[in-house]
């Protein structure tokens, strides 16, 4: 994390960079544990 920060010219604009990149992470695993929850719950309507 640091070493990406330190590549970059300002430290605001790596800040900002990892704030992106989790933020991504975070909506990849809410949407995936939302179908996952959807499949499971389908599967128990079966």
């Amino acid at each position: 994390m640091t070493l990406a920060t330190k590549e970059l010219p300002s430290p605001d604009t790596g800040q900002v960079h990892a704030c992106q990149l989790v933020f991504r992470f975070n909506f990849r695993t809410v949407i995936s544990l939302e179908e996952r929850q959807r499949s499971w719950a389908a599967g128990l309507q079966r």
